[in-house]
């Protein structure tokens, strides 16, 4: 009988007094009357949490009394409301939204001014039935499209880096390689400040407030193919102690997949301070196939190697943020990384004549690497300026050798990249927001094996103007960058989007220009000595990619879900290809060079569905073509979802599947096949939570670092294969502990009940 009463009750605010729906974007609530004690509410209702709009949230207008309905509204998409009233008294407002706490409050008629109104989640349970749902999982605006992780998907994740998984078109492999869209150049910024996965893997997912995906980065970085993640982050107390660590435990000593990490987060009023560690062990078996095809002949050459590929890694990270007064924050942050990998193996060679040579492949690779940023924030409204700089230092020694055939390979990359920023943002310079900068970055790439470096740089100057025009939202960016190698380049970004009368239903387009610079490996000539089928790799003439993407979307959005459909038409003109030269007739070359054009075609559709705050589904597929200058059409598919539930008090369980199709031609992808991951996970006590984690990869493997090149008479096909079991199986243990005011734990994240939160400053 409850149930029946809420939902009545819904339904009757919904369709009973719809006549007064209206939006306009107002600063906050105000009410201004009349003589004839006519007047006009309006009004913004946000997310007491996370401060964000609450669309079609209830607006009822009651006597004095609070007993006769008098007439009532719903908010717009940006949580904005109107309603008209005629009444000689006062009246009362019944502020509600599914999912949320009900909100009375008086409204006198001279009241001149009220404070926008922030409602609280709340579960509203029925006998038997229940009829919450969450808030609305997804928003989309002109540049990107905003996602709120539910209590459940941050629950069982073990870091934020394993929140990715749950994001549409988001790939995770077993690496922890982060793919958008199919392309792996994705830029990660947490509140805006440029970070890497590792970042990510330190940090809690219960400090996460939404997550936006970017599909064009902002233009004060440099461009890129790839688009960007941005994670925002929930506020910091002024007083917060954390302390959080995160291991797993594998089941097979030849499948590991292991990446451990702890950190520390300490806050006060004007300082937060910050130092993690994540590592990596990885122990897992690949069988490589390369094939050398004579086209004329008919002949081919095959050489397959079978490998149990190891490696660790270890980083260590740092970081302080500074409140330098009421206007200005200062963060410092910084990471070094002693990595070394050693590979083990047999390699068999098979030749046209079928006699096999058998050697043993051994690799030995030492990396070190460094990052030190800087980054200054002022704000003074309406206008802000930050600033930025970093330093990125890389060197690796990579010895290669064949015992028993004579073949070695000595590979010693180094590269250093200094950058710099600057950008002023003014929201009330002209009718847009603005944002004007510049940047400069150095970069510097060699191998100790040549004398001479290859020293760029790119400067850039960058407007961006964003305008709100009713239910429009327009913005368009210009960068003119220029590269001492490249010359120059002028990069327009437009965006549009609009959304319809019943706020729900939006379209949203793209078009941008990017330019992709070659890097160190295709630049640089390398060497293997002695090895008959690679004579050199690398073309220092390469020239940069230019790339045009067209995109169009259209996109439903419910008070629990959302479904979309995403059209992408990209062009590449001059991209960067692999080519196979024959040499004599046992020695051939292998280079890179710049083929005239190629077409992509890509149709992408999501589907999300919040059942309740318990459970949940989302599914995504995306086909799609390329086609090469004088090449063969090639098309791929990938897809994947993700269902999550909760089970009594302590347990929730979780599927994931996800597929990348195999994008031959395009780039060399980490990964490529089927994954499948189930996940169950339960807390032990009020900090430390425990999951065992499941996962199938399709046929017993899937494609590593695969490719296929070939010029003229001559193709070459390379298929790598990791191999595991049908069923492997690790499990992963997780404790964190909060102290301090405004704290968030996982455990307070699973009785989805109002969080405390007191809005001071974001970490890092």
């Amino acid at each position: 009988m409850k149930t029946l009463l809420i939902t009545l009750a819904t339904l009757f605010t919904f369709f009973g007094h719809t006549s007064g729906i209206s939006g306009q974007n107002n600063p906050g609530t105000t009410i201004t009357a009349d003589s004839l004690q006519h007047f006009t509410i309006t009004g913004i209702i946000t997310d007491k949490l996370s401060l964000q709009p609450l669309v079609h949230a209830h607006i009822a207008v009651f006597d004095e009394h609070r007993r006769v309905l008098l007439t009532g509204a719903l908010s717009d998409y940006d949580g904005n409301f109107r309603v008209d009233v005629v009444s000689d008294e006062s009246v009362y407002l019944r502020l509600s939204s599914v999912g949320y706490e009900t909100h009375w409050m008086m409204v006198h008629t001279k009241t001149t001014h009220l404070q926008t109104i922030q409602l609280l989640p709340a579960d509203l349970l029925g006998a038997d039935v229940l009829v919450q749902a969450e808030a609305i999982p997804v928003l989309s605006t002109s540049d990107r499209i905003r996602y709120y992780p539910s209590a459940r998907q941050l629950e069982i994740s073990a870091s934020a880096l394993e929140v990715l998984r749950f994001l549409p078109g988001v790939q995770l492999s077993l690496f922890q390689d982060i793919t958008l869209d199919g392309n792996s150049d994705v830029l990660i910024l947490v509140d805006g400040k440029q970070r890497d996965k590792q970042f990510l893997q330190q940090l809690p997912p219960s400090q996460i407030e939404r997550i936006e995906l970017l599909p064009v980065p902002p233009p004060g970085f440099e461009s890129s193919g790839g688009g960007a993640i941005h994670v925002v982050l929930r506020a910091v107390p002024d007083y917060y102690l954390g302390v959080r660590a995160h291991a797993e435990i594998p089941a097979r000593i030849n499948e590991q997949f292991l990446f451990p990490n702890a950190s520390v987060l300490y806050s006060r009023p004007t300082f937060t301070l910050q130092s993690g560690y994540s590592g990596e062990r990885t122990r897992f078996k690949i069988s490589d196939k390369q094939r050398y095809t004579d086209m004329q002949t008919g002949t081919s050459q095959l050489t397959q190697q079978d490998l149990i590929q190891q490696g660790y890694m270890h980083r260590f990270t740092s970081g302080l943020g500074f409140q330098a007064g009421s206007s200005s924050h200062i963060d410092l942050y910084g990471w070094v990384t002693t990595y070394g990998q050693e590979h083990n193996g047999s390699a068999v060679m098979l030749r046209d004549d079928h006699s096999n040579v058998e050697s043993v492949r051994s690799e030995t690779d030492r990396n070190r690497a460094g990052f030190l940023s800087a980054h200054y924030r002022y704000e003074a409204a309406p206008r802000s300026l930050t600033a930025a700089l970093s330093h990125y230092e890389m060197q690796t020694n990579a010895d290669i050798a064949f015992e028993g055939i004579g073949l070695y390979a000595k590979i010693n990359p180094k590269e250093r990249v200094s950058t710099v920023r600057a950008e002023i943002h003014e929201k009330e310079l002209i009718p847009a927001d603005v944002r004007y900068g510049i940047s400069w970055q150095h970069t510097q790439r060699g191998t100790d094996s040549f004398v001479d470096s290859l020293s760029e740089q790119t400067s850039a100057l960058y407007i961006r103007l964003a305008r709100k025009i009713g239910s429009i939202d327009l913005q368009g960016s210009l960068r003119g960058e220029y590269n001492s190698l490249g010359g120059w380049y002028v990069l327009p970004t437009l965006m549009a989007h609009h959304r319809f009368g019943n706020q729900k239903t939006t379209v949203r387009f793209h078009y941008r220009t990017t330019v992709i610079h070659p890097g160190i490996f295709q630049r640089y000539q390398q060497s293997m000595w002695g090895d008959p089928l690679h004579v050199s790799v690398g073309n220092q003439a390469l020239r940069a990619s230019l790339q045009r993407d067209l995109v169009a979307e259209l996109s439903h959005n419910t008070g629990s879900g959302s479904l979309s459909v995403r059209y992408t038409l990209a062009y590449n003109h001059d991209p960067m290809q692999q080519r196979i030269e024959r040499i004599s007739q046992e020695s051939f070359l292998s280079s890179w060079y710049n083929a005239r054009y190629s077409w992509g075609h890509r149709v992408r559709m999501t589907g999300m569905l919040a059942f309740s705050s318990s459970a949940g589904v989302q599914m995504w597929v995306e086909p799609g073509t390329v086609q090469f200058a004088d090449a063969e059409l090639r098309w791929f598919i990938s897809g994947g979802g993700s269902m999550y539930w909760r089970t009594g008090e302590r347990l929730t369980l979780a599927v994931m599947v996800n597929h990348e199709g195999h994008r031959i031609g395009e780039e060399r992808r980490n990964y490529s096949g089927t994954l499948y991951f189930a996940n169950a996970n339960i807390f032990i006590t009020e900090a430390v939570s425990a999951s065992l984690v499941s996962g199938i990869p399709f046929s017993g493997g899937f494609l590593y670092d695969g490719f296929r090149a070939g010029y003229n008479d001559l193709e070459v096909h390379s298929t790598g294969r990791i191999r595991l079991s049908m069923v492997p199986v690790w499990a992963t243990i997780t404790m964190e502990i909060n102290r301090g005011g405004g704290t968030v734990s996982r455990r307070d994240l699973s009785k989805d009940q109002p969080q405390p939160s007191r809005r001071t400053r974001r970490v890092f």
